[in-house]
């Protein structure tokens, strides 16, 4: 309790060290799941974190050469 995903960002910066960090989540908004990852990526500005409604567009946006955006994304197949 009192625990957010947000942690985990930290976990990863302190014990994996990457140099940059690409986050793919369906909720994440004010209210959801996954808004603390993308408020701590931004804080920290050392990754991109990007809303997805699924995992087509989670692989659309692999499939580029640059994922630089914050952004809600729009894809269609």
């Amino acid at each position: 309790r009192g625990k957010d995903k947000s942690q985990c960002v930290q976990w990863i910066m302190e014990n994996e060290k990457p140099n940059y960090i690409i986050f793919f989540g369906d909720r994440v908004f004010k209210g959801g799941n996954d808004f603390a990852v993308s408020e701590e990526l931004e804080r920290i500005r050392k990754g991109v974190w990007f809303n997805v409604r699924g995992w087509q567009e989670t692989k659309a946006l692999l499939g580029l050469n640059h994922l630089y955006i914050n952004r809600d994304v729009d894809f269609k197949e």
